[in-house]
């Protein structure tokens, strides 16, 4: 007859592994949580972009226009000082919305954010991995929310590269 020991857990063991399992579930959930903050931005950054090339084109016309009705209002009012002042101001606001919807058409068309699910799970294990709240003291707390900020950004701009590099350091 073979006799083996099973020696039971105490319930304090039982509740510290309650309590690691709890901890990696929220783990998991803050580094979603993350993820999905992280996306967000970069689609509203993107929604931005768009706007400002659709909505940057029509308020540069509008104030094309009302630089030109300033202008006929200046030229029929030659002695009106308030006039010109109006139209001078006028013209430069014209100048800058045009400049301004120029550069956002320049920058071109932005497509839709959208990242892949392998490109979303390495910025996840970034996330675990670096979580400022884990830090021993001070500065090692500053370099992790350096390190998340840095890992937000290559997240945004889809770079992997720069994503794997983050969890290698």
């Amino acid at each position: 007859m073979e006799t083996t020991l099973i020696r039971r857990k105490t319930p304090e063991e039982r509740e510290l592994e309650n309590k690691h399992a709890r901890s990696a579930t929220l783990e998991a959930e803050l580094a979603q949580r993350e993820l999905d903050l992280a996306t967000l931005k970069a689609e509203l950054q993107t929604f931005e972009a768009r706007c400002l090339r659709e909505v940057g084109i029509l308020y540069a016309e509008l104030d094309e226009i009302e630089a030109q009705v300033a202008e006929t209002q200046a030229r029929l009012n030659p002695q009106d000082r308030r006039a010109q002042e109006h139209a001078e101001a006028a013209c430069a606001q014209a100048r800058k919305s045009a400049q301004t919807a120029g550069a956002a058409q320049e920058a071109g068309d932005q497509k839709q954010f959208t990242a892949s699910e392998s490109l979303k799970k390495l910025y996840r294990d970034v996330a675990k991995s670096v979580r400022p709240d884990l830090a021993a003291d001070e500065t090692q707390r500053l370099r992790r929310e350096k390190l998340m900020a840095e890992a937000n950004q290559a997240y945004e701009a889809g770079d992997a590269v720069r994503l794997q590099a983050i969890l290698c350091e």
